[in-house]
């Protein structure tokens, strides 16, 4: 049993990382994407189980709120045994493994429950993606009843569509809901109401829910009995464990689950690294990535050995043969075996010197994996001269025991560093063909242009790099053991003593008994000719005359007393200057009495580069001199040739000759790979005795014929393979998109503080052209150069050519998942906001636990969760259309449009007119389809208006919000009805704060300014007077008058007066001037001490206007509306005459109150009464039946 997950992931999946991979993100390189991730994801010692398992994999998993009883059912049902208590256990997800078959194994996965406090929304989300993208069987424990915490899971569940997708592998399981503690009888009703909650959630979101998108459709709901009841053993065996086995051994007995442990573990790391990073693109994208992770840390393991090897160890000096692995087909578990009768078929040129040494040597007797080269040989490249001759060292004397010679020993010929050069050859393309077929089987045919890439960097270096040089030893005959890649400071040795190991071949020395051995021969190393030995006097012994030649053996080998020139053993003295080739640092093989002054070496291929970019081979034309026109004629003319024949012709009848020499005991076998002058990669080519063909006959061509003599400037070098066309691909789009993790955690510094976020971008790429140049090509005509060369055809035979569309979001900079010029709106998955920064009516931004000021960047919020942290009625700005509010379309009706002119201040200043949208307009009109799902755009269509009343206050408390949408117009409460809703400031709300006790605070607040001495002031008090008697008549008499009066000042005459006491009241008058400030401001504090619970407020603000503090009235009047409109605030105000009565008008209109203008005391008295029977209706509009009877 293993932790897959930890307490503490801060919003995301664990992903444990290798010390490499932590300082490259720490170090805020290139950053790390969901394959890289993937990679260095470890389960333990499961992670090798699971690699090695070749059958299938069947998850099983569980899911739901804490404390259902979920690892308990796994355990009955599946028989592990994670931890169960009667509270919260489970912390993270917990995977334990179980053997069904033989070719069966059980993955089980015990997660969390969800909706914790431990865990934040965003967490429950990826679990459940988690869950749902691997699970073919999960269990759903719920209770049995439906709450709205069961409604918020759903709602989670239905947040987490479409983040993981584009893998077949993924979201096909069946989601088997367990309703706990049910009784048998209440089955049907329990099932009922789930699926009636269901279809709520389906039939808002038809496009994509949870059910046809992560569990492709398929749901079971059973119900199950108590604990420890025999009918909850029953009810498991008969439902759960029946459908368990029914997904594990299908009755059609088609293939289920992951088809190996592999294949599941990759498809877990990814999943785990794109959820790590929030990384919602293309799942086959990463699954593809970390495949050619994987193969290429297997191709050091498989190019050393043979076999499969761990990374890690590829390094040693020794493998044990127990961590060693079959290379199998991929898809069977037959080992791939190259036979020697495949490999002539694919290496024809060397079918005869295979064949002949295999008369000697029963090559197919030698298994591949029994020989080890010692070292990383994609590390060749590199600065590995010295590992790579001790492989030669050590390939050579097994080599030798082969053919029955021991090394140090025996005595070494040219010969058999020449059957040797063709051992080596027969094991190094063995080994490369056989990693060559491995590739194919693993990457196919869609990553056909990676396996060309990884077998030109890693396979072919094999066989380039690991032939021994083929010049001459230094000191002797034999030819050089060093690596063809060794320093031109390090002079070429056999890595002998440089003495002839053999004994004395002349008969006088011989003659003698069996017993006595023949003496030691006396000549160095690779001598030609007999062995002889330093005593006796078989030969001349005088200088050769030809001693000046590179290759001589300077002594006489003819007998004493010889008549002639004295000849050494070497047949054919060689010239042994420098070639005339440019790129050619080989000797001259030409003989030595031979007048000539273009020197020729043994080898006949042209040694320039491919001229391709990126390839290492060198060109494929037969002809040394390729590129030299001067040279070529030269040498024609100096060999007899004229120059209407082919030179390379002549050069084959020369070389026939050169070859003779070479093979010979005597002469060095020259390779054109050899580099003297630098330690630099050498250029490919084939060693000469595998060049080494028989050439037709010396002829002339005609003139058509002819080759081109020209200099390297108008000769393309081009070598005889075919080449990955090196031009970017041309297709509009983009190739690749990637999603990179830069740093696993930064820090923002704002001006009101810091906190740490996660940033991820996508970057876009333009990959190479996928079109093979066949053998001579240097670019494909006809087509233009795509990085889909293999891809699907239309109906009418044209190629399908899928790009990215090449549109950024103008947020968080991320590439549209669409096609190339798809039509509609671009999508994507969204990422950091990394484009914006903050525009506020304010200076300062709260979002959450996050504080910002205007102007800082947004980088640290990404598109979609944004929006969802603004929540309901959010806006967004984007620069007018119109540049000017007088010419902007934008200013009718906003709730419609869903954009409006902005009039208000914005802070940082724009610069320009700005408008404000709603979310719902803002995705489109900038282009893209909105991120977020059915449910999070119905609540951000909604207004955002909120009721402050005391009671949502708290930890406790429940916010109210105004249930029209965003933008409404001003919604008025019904006259003379109550719908059960209250109405504030324009706003409707479910919550009612006001009383219905039938009891009012009845607050007069008078003015007593100059103007209203004498009669008037009389006449406003008798009014109040019948306002209360009115009251008494209509039951009123627990009412509570206050008296506030004002001038330019204010007083509170009386507060909180039972009415009756108050109607024996006098009110004194003060006299002054007029500020409605004032008074305003005295009854703001009285309402503020009104009991709202008991008693509705009502306000009556009388004046005769010539106000001194307009604008202070006016604020604090929207103040007073504010704060007690939510209890139903009835405000009235009575302009008394004719005298600037507009000021007093638009008081009332910003309490939410009546205005009304009386001119004299009558009217007066009469409007005082009308406002108590206003009272009175809405304290009677319950009995509103009653009411009309009376009045008919």
């Amino acid at each position: 049993m293993l932790k897959l997950l930890q307490d503490g992931e801060d919003s995301r999946c664990s992903a444990r990382r290798d010390s490499t991979t932590s300082s490259e993100d720490e170090s805020g390189g290139n950053g790390a994407d969901a394959s890289e991730i993937a990679q260095s994801i470890r389960f333990g010692l499961l992670s090798p189980l699971l690699e090695s398992w070749d059958g299938c994999c069947v998850v099983v998993t569980s899911m739901g709120k804490q404390s259902t009883g979920k690892s308990y059912f796994l355990n009955h049902l599946a028989g592990t045994s994670f931890a169960i208590s009667g509270s919260r256990c489970t912390d993270g997800a917990w995977m334990s493994l179980r053997f069904v078959s033989a070719d069966v194994l059980l993955v089980v996965v015990d997660f969390e429950g969800l909706g914790s406090f431990e865990r934040s929304e965003q967490e429950d989300i990826f679990l459940s993606v988690l869950n749902a993208s691997v699970s073919l069987f999960t269990v759903f424990r719920m209770e049995s009843r439906f709450d709205k915490d069961i409604d918020g899971l759903f709602s989670r569940f239905q947040k987490g569509v479409q983040l993981i997708k584009n893998d077949p592998r993924l979201f096909r399981g069946l989601l088997y809901m367990s309703v706990k503690d049910v009784n048998m009888n209440d089955r049907q009703g329990v099932v009922d109401e789930l699926v009636a909650k269901l279809d709520v959630i389906f039939e808002s979101n038809k496009d994509q829910n949870f059910l046809t998108e992560m569990y492709a459709g398929q749901l079971e709901i059973n119900c199950s009995p108590p604990f420890g009841t025999m009918d909850y053993y029953q009810c498991m065996e008969s439902d759960a464990a029946r459908t368990l086995c029914e997904i594990v051994s299908p009755p059609d007995g088609a293939p289920t689950g992951f088809v190996t442990g592999k294949s599941f573990l990759d498809c877990l790391r990814i999943v785990l690294a794109k959820i790590s990073i929030l990384d919602w693109t293309s799942m086959d994208k990463s699954t593809q990535n970390l495949l050619v992770a994987d193969v290429k840390q297997k191709i050091p393991g498989i190019l050393r050995t043979g076999c499969l090897v761990a990374l890690p160890l590829v390094s040693d000096k020794t493998i044990p043969s127990h961590l060693k692995e079959d290379v199998l087909q991929v898809g069977t578990r037959r080992k791939i075996v190259v036979s020697m009768k495949q490999l002539r078929e694919e290496n024809p040129g060397f079918a005869s010197k295979w064949m002949a040494l295999n008369d000697d040597i029963l090559l197919d007797s030698i298994a591949d994996e029994d020989i080890d080269l010692g070292f990383d040989v994609t590390m060749v490249a590199g600065k590995r001269g010295v590992m790579v001759q001790k492989m030669i060292d050590m390939l050579f004397q097994y080599f030798l025991t082969l053919l029955g010679k021991s090394y140090g020993t025996s005595r070494l010929t040219t010969e058999d560093q020449n059957k040797f050069d063709s051992f080596a050859a027969f094991v190094f393309h063995r080994r490369k063909l056989k990693v060559e077929r491995w590739l194919r089987g693993m990457l196919g045919d869609h990553l056909s242009e990676v396996r060309a890439q990884l077998e030109q960097r890693y396979v072919s270096p094999l066989v380039l790099y690991m032939a021994r040089c083929q010049h001459k030893c230094s000191q002797c005959q034999l030819g050089c053991m060093h690596s063809v890649t060794h320093s031109s400071e390090i002079e070429h040795s056999c890595c002998t003593d440089h003495k002839c190991l053999g004994r004395c071949e002349y008969g006088e020395c011989c003659a003698d008994s069996d017993s006595k051995q023949a003496p030691p021969c006396s000549r160095s190393a690779g001598h030609e000719g007999k062995c002889e030995c330093e005593k006796g006097e078989h030969t001349c012994g005088q200088t050769c005359v030809l001693a000046r030649a590179s290759n001589c053996d300077k002594t006489c080998s003819k007998r004493a007393d010889h008549s002639g020139d004295h000849r050494c053993s070497v047949q054919v003295h060689v010239c042994g200057a420098k070639c005339s080739a440019d790129t050619c640092n080989a000797t001259c093989l030409l003989d030595i009495q031979r007048q000539h002054s273009v020197h020729k070496c043994a080898e006949v291929q042209c040694l320039h580069t491919c001229l391709m970019k990126g390839c290492k081979n060198t060109c494929g034309e037969k002809d040394h001199f390729h590129g030299q026109g001067a040279e070529s004629r030269t040498f024609a003319s100096e060999s007899g040739m004229t120059p209407a024949c082919h030179p390379i012709h002549f050069f084959g009848e020369v070389a026939l000759h050169l070859v003779h020499v070479g093979a010979s005991s005597h002469g060095p076998c020259l390779d054109a790979r050899f580099l003297p002058r630098s330690n630099s990669a050498p250029t490919s080519m084939t060693p000469l005795h595998s060049n080494m063909q028989p050439f037709p006959t010396r002829r002339c061509m005609p003139p058509s014929s002819r080759p081109d003599f020209g200099d390297d400037a108008s000769v393309a070098h081009l070598c005889a393979g075919s080449h990955a066309c090196p031009e970017t691909c041309q297709i509009n789009g983009i190739c690749e998109q990637k999603v990179h993790l830069k740093k696993s955690a930064r820090t923002y510094t704002g001006e009101r503080g810091t906190f740490e976020y996660i940033y991820q971008e996508m970057n876009g790429c333009k990959k190479q052209c996928a079109h093979v140049l066949p053998s001579g090509d240097k670019d494909h005509a006809g087509c233009d150069h795509s990085c889909l060369a293999h891809s699907a055809t239309g109906e009418d035979g044209e190629q399908i050519m899928v790009h990215y569309c090449d549109v950024r979001c103008p947020s968080c900079n991320y590439y549209c998942n669409k096609h190339f010029g798809h039509m509609g709106l671009h999508a994507t998955s969204h990422g950091n906001m990394r484009q914006t920064y903050f525009m506020a009516k304010t200076n300062d931004i709260d979002i959450e636990d996050r504080k910002y000021q205007v102007g800082e960047r947004g980088i640290a919020e990404m598109c979609n969760l944004f929006c969802s942290k603004m929540g309901r009625g959010h806006t967004h700005y984007l620069p007018c259309e119109s540049k000017g509010g007088e010419k902007c379309v934008y200013t009718g009706d906003a709730s419609e449009d869903h954009r409006r002119h902005c009039v208000d201040e914005l802070f940082p200043p724009p610069g320009r007119d700005m408008d404000e949208l709603l979310h719902a307009q803002f995705w489109p009109t900038i282009g893209w389809e909105d991120p977020c799902n059915d449910e999070e755009r119905a609540e951000f269509a909604k207004c955002r208006f909120q009721c402050n009343a005391p009671e949502h206050n708290g930890s406790d408390g429940t916010p109210s919000f105004c249930v029209l949408g965003a933008w409404h117009k001003p919604e008025l409460k019904p006259e003379g009805a109550d719908d059960g809703f209250s109405y504030v400031d324009g706003h409707k709300f479910e919550c009612v704060h006001a009383v219905d006790t039938g009891k009012f605070h009845n607050i007069f607040v008078l003015d007593s300014s100059g103007s209203m001495s004498g009669q008037p002031w009389k006449d406003l008090l008798c009014a109040c007077s019948e306002f209360g008697i009115s009251r008494l008549k209509d039951g009123g008499e627990n009412d509570l008058i206050s008296y506030v009066t004002f001038d330019h000042r204010s007083r509170i005459f009386r507060e909180g007066e039972r009415l009756p006491d108050a109607l024996q009241m006098t009110v004194p008058f003060s006299g002054g001037g007029t500020s409605f400030g004032k008074g305003l401001q005295a009854a703001n504090e009285v309402l503020s001490r009104n009991d709202f619970e008991e008693f509705k407020a009502v306000l009556i603000f009388f004046s005769d206007g010539q106000p001194c503090d307009i604008d202070m009235g006016v604020t604090l009047a929207r103040h007073i509306r504010s704060r007690y409109a939510k209890y139903d605030l009835k405000a009235f105000a009575v302009g008394f005459g004719r005298v600037n009565l507009s000021v007093l008008q638009r008081v009332a209109s910003e309490m939410g109150g009546e205005y009304r203008q009386v001119l004299d005391a009558n009217a007066l008295r009469t409007e005082f009464q009308r406002i108590a029977a206003v009272l009175c209706s809405s304290e009677a509009s319950l009995a509103l039946a009653e009411s009309d009877m009376e009045a008919s």
